[in-house]
This record gives structure tokens, sequence and C-alpha cells, in this order.
């Protein structure tokens, strides 16, 4: 019965780990995206890029990463 329950956890566990890797990689993948593009479209309009600017991509960090934390810590 223990082997069992042991294998059960196991199992579920590590398809939970996935899962979060993935997901916290697509959030991050997603930042990436957005900083990049956000420079890009700076440059076009001739904007300055400034460290204010630049702790925008902070705060938006922690905006998709509580929530998602959060979950995490719930499931």
């Amino acid at each position: 019965m223990n082997d069992i329950i042991e294998t059960f956890i196991h199992d579920h566990l590590f398809l939970h780990l996935v899962l979060i890797a993935v997901s916290m990689t697509a959030i991050i993948i997603a930042m990436g995206i957005d900083f990049i593009s956000g420079i890009q479209k700076a440059k076009q309009r001739g904007e300055l890029r400034t460290s204010k600017k630049y702790k925008m991509t902070a705060t938006k960090a922690k905006k998709y990463f509580n929530p998602f934390l959060t979950l995490v810590m719930i499931d």
C-alpha cells in the first residue's frame, strides 16, 4: 500500500513541478518579448529609454508572478 501511495505522490508532484516550470518559462518568455518590443517601439518613436521605464518591467513582473506564486502555493 505504501508503494502505491509513494508512486502516486511521486508522479503527482513530478507532473506539478513540470507544469509549474513550463508556466514560469512561458511567463518569463512573454515578459522578455514585451520588454524587447517596448525598447524597439521607443527607438522608433525617438523616445528616451530611461531607468524609470525599465523599472516598469519589474512592476509588471510583480503583477504577473504574485498571483501565479500564490496559486502555486495554494495548489
